[in-house]
């Protein structure tokens, strides 16, 4: 691989972590309007049965390339913040 192949890539990865970090932002977001809602209703913010879901919903994607471990790690860091920004409403 040359430097330029290796320049190209990371630039890739940079295009790509910006689109990531853009829709990590939306979501979180998403996350703080839900959190609200929680609050009028008097609901409990983590609901470890959405969380399973989501978890289980991502497994089954067919470019999935991760696996069990990865992507729950992955989905504990956002539910982790999530669940913050949530907390932050009451």
């Amino acid at each position: 691989m040359s430097k330029k192949e290796l320049s190209n890539l990371r630039n890739q990865i940079n295009k790509l972590d910006e689109k990531l970090f853009s829709m990590i932002f939306k979501r979180m977001n998403i996350a703080k309007k839900i959190g609200e809602i929680k609050v009028q209703h008097n609901m409990e913010i983590t609901n470890s049965d959405r969380e399973n879901e989501l978890i289980k919903h991502i497994l089954g994607l067919p470019d999935n390339s991760l696996d069990q471990g990865e992507i729950e790690s992955i989905y504990k860091l956002f539910f982790s913040i999530s669940k913050k920004r949530q907390d932050y409403n009451k």
